[in-house]
């Protein structure tokens, strides 16, 4: 994964991580993991400044804002 531009917890052992393309989910509990693959970023997303990722509790929905 390269040109990581956002990163936050999304929960208690799950980091939700953002880059140029797209957004993972990294689950630290069951280590040693890799990332899985989320969704892609929309080519509009791509050129902002990502300021938030969040989630609801079961990560059925997921929501990146960005400034233009």
């Amino acid at each position: 994964m390269q040109g990581l531009v956002y990163w936050t917890w999304v929960s208690a052992s799950t980091l939700g991580l953002v880059t140029r393309q797209a957004v993972f989910h990294w689950d630290l509990s069951s280590a040693p993991t890799e990332p899985t693959f989320m969704f892609a970023l929309s080519e509009r997303l791509r050129n902002t400044e990502l300021v938030s990722y969040i989630t609801d509790a079961g990560f059925k929905w997921l929501a990146v804002t960005g400034l233009f």
